[in-house]
């Protein structure tokens, strides 16, 4: 009857036991900061009891969309900074409970699907240096819950939809490193770094004050 299994930073080396599985009680799984490597094993599509899932900061590749996608209690998942490869966004649509998602530093490829805007609960949203093209969805300025959207560095060709200026608890927008051109009209000041080709307003002539915006 586990239900946490935590065994981040312990310097963990090789693959992942497929018997962890077996766990189907497991809500949280907390590997991140090791030494792992190789592809998530098929049987962690049991675990259908996740809420959180973090391997950040490992070696592990291969696909993990046809895993993931069947957590769907999963409220933050953390992949970021691994080898993974293939396509992941398509596979979150069904997870609607989904709050935290990054799965930066990977070589994902794909679009950015615009049904995830259906997800009502997504807050931090960090897709950045994947392998990503496409456009960016105009539905995307309507998950009000948005406070961090990160898609930099990766193959975006795209007008910013203006749209993204209803996005009101919006914190942090990290888009550098794309071809994106336009602007939009935020009501609150952001993080925005630095952009090429894109202007961002502010309402009211607000100061930006975050540490690595002012660099």
């Amino acid at each position: 009857s586990l239900t946490t299994l935590n065994l981040k930073n312990l310097d963990l080396q090789g693959s992942l036991p497929s018997t962890l599985g077996q766990l189907t009680n497991l809500e949280f799984m907390i590997l991140a900061f090791n030494d792992l490597v190789g592809p998530i094993p098929d049987e962690y599509a049991n675990l259908v009891n996740l809420v959180e899932f973090n391997i950040g900061t490992n070696r592990l590749s291969g696909s993990i969309g046809h895993i993931v996608n069947q957590w769907t209690s999963i409220e933050n998942l953390f992949i970021g900074i691994n080898r993974f490869n293939g396509t992941i966004l398509d596979d979150l649509i069904p997870l609607s409970s989904l709050m935290m998602f990054t799965g930066n530093q990977n070589s994902f490829s794909g679009t950015l699907p615009p049904e995830l805007a259906d997800l009502n609960f997504l807050s931090i949203f960090d897709i950045a240096f994947n392998d990503m093209d496409g456009t960016l969805p105009t539905e995307y300025g309507e998950i009000l819950s948005l406070e961090s959207l990160m898609i930099r560095n990766n193959d975006f060709v795209s007008t910013l939809p203006t749209e993204y200026g209803n996005l009101k608890n919006l914190a942090i927008l990290l888009m550098e490193n794309n071809d994106l051109t336009g602007d939009i009209t935020l009501s609150h000041p952001v993080c925005i770094h630095s952009f090429t080709g894109v202007l961002i307003n502010f309402v009211a002539g607000k100061d930006i004050n975050c540490a690595c915006c002012s660099q």
